[in-house]
Order: structure tokens, then sequence, then C-alpha cells
């Protein structure tokens, strides 16, 4: 971009999958004004944060789901309790207790083993998020504030075909 090479990095960036790619090919294009390079990166970060969300709200809601199996599993071993007269069967009060226990463990394994791929993708998030603001400042000193016009490209591109000396008059 500092080389002011645009259509080599549109041509680079046409394939890629990257974000920053395409923000870079966004800014080449609409120029590097603040609010291009905000609109283009604001697009690429909703792209790269798609399943946070998604992972977060199972992390919070797995253990309160847990809790909620608990207090059912609690409510059952004093019913078992309340429903006799004398003494209860031990085997239908642990019967509650162990469904609450159960349930308490599930919620947990189910919010720690999404935690972990949470934390990739918000790990590879951060990372394209980092590159996107190293390319838009990049951009940003390199290349014009306003858009370019394809006739501009074309223009600038055969100057820099033209011999060296041809292309400084």
């Amino acid at each position: 971009m500092r080389a002011g090479k645009r259509d080599k990095v549109i041509q680079l960036c046409d394939g890629s999958t990257l974000p920053e790619m395409a923000v870079a090919a966004r800014m080449v294009i609409d120029g590097s004004d603040d609010s291009v390079a905000s609109a283009a990166a604001e697009i690429q970060r909703h792209r790269l944060e798609r399943f946070s969300v998604i992972l977060s709200t199972i992390i919070t809601a797995s253990p309160m789901i847990g809790i909620l199996g608990t207090v059912i599993g609690i409510i059952k071993s004093f019913q078992v309790l309340g429903n006799t007269s004398g003494l209860a069967d031990p085997r239908g009060v642990s019967g509650g207790i162990g469904e609450a226990l159960i349930t308490t463990a599930s919620g947990l394994a189910v919010a720690l083993v999404t935690l972990f791929p949470y934390m990739a993708f918000k790990g590879l998030a951060d990372r394209g998020l980092g590159r996107m603001e190293s390319v838009i400042a990049a951009a940003q000193i390199g290349l014009p504030r306003r858009p370019i016009r394809l006739k501009e490209l074309d223009e600038s591109n055969a100057a820099l075909q033209r011999e060296p000396a041809e292309a400084l008059r």
C-alpha cells in the first residue's frame, strides 16, 4: 500500500478470506477516510465474532440449568420426606439428591467444555482485529483519503509501467 500499487493490493486482497484483506481492499477502493475504515472494520468484526455469542450463551446458561435441576431434585427429596408419616425411605430421598448432583455436574461440565472453544475463537478474533488495525493504520498512511476512481487507478498503473524517468515527468 505504501508503494502506491493499488491494483496489486486489490489483486492480493481479492482471493483472500482474511478479514484484514477485505478491509484493505475496501480502503483502496473507497479511500482511507476514518468512516470507510470504521465501516469496513465493523463488518469484519461481526464476521470474526459470529460464534462468540452462541458459545457465551451456552457458557452462561449451562450452570443455571444445572442449578435448576438441583432445585428440582431437592424439591423431590423434600416431597418424599413430606409425603411419609414417620421415617422416609432413604432410597427415595437419595434419588432426588442424586438427581440434583447429576444436573449440577452436567451444567458445569457443559460450561467448561464450551469455555475452551470460546476462548480459542476469542483469541482468533482478537488477533484478526489487531491485524485489521495494522492494515487500517498502513492504509491511512499510504492511501488518499478520498475514494479513487477506476480511471485514476488505470492511469496510475499506466504511469508505473512506463520507464521510471518518463513516470517522473
